[in-house]
């Protein structure tokens, strides 16, 4: 499905933050290294080297800025070939239990980035 069609049903703002992620196929128990695009209330956005289905569960690492991680943990929801390349767009649905947390890092980058 092409990403402007996910754009159209977004119901939580997202937020632009690039960050180095490290996940863990959770089917399959493979690793892989990606890339956050953004985040919003109920999930993030990835780019990464491996084409991940619908459904997959991941365990997700952000590594922040301050040298901190950030463990979530979610579903793909969709997965895109980028054009002309080996990477996918991957959005992430996260789990019930997670939302709170991510919920404050946002509230937290709002305050202090004035996002």
């Amino acid at each position: 499905m092409p990403r402007q069609n996910h754009e159209d049903k977004r119901r939580f703002t997202r937020f632009t933050l690039i960050l180095p992620v490290r996940y863990v196929n959770l089917k399959t128990k493979a690793e892989g290294k990606a890339r956050m695009r953004d985040i919003s209330d109920k999930g993030i956005g990835l780019e990464v080297q491996e084409k991940l289905v619908v459904q997959t569960p991941l365990e997700v690492w952000l590594q922040m800025p301050d040298g901190g991680c950030f463990y979530v943990r979610g579903e793909v929801a969709w997965s895109q070939k980028l054009d002309e390349s080996e990477e996918y767009l991957v959005g992430v649905n996260l789990k019930e239990a997670e939302l709170k947390a991510v919920q404050l890092v946002l509230k937290a980058m709002q305050s202090r980035f004035n996002v």
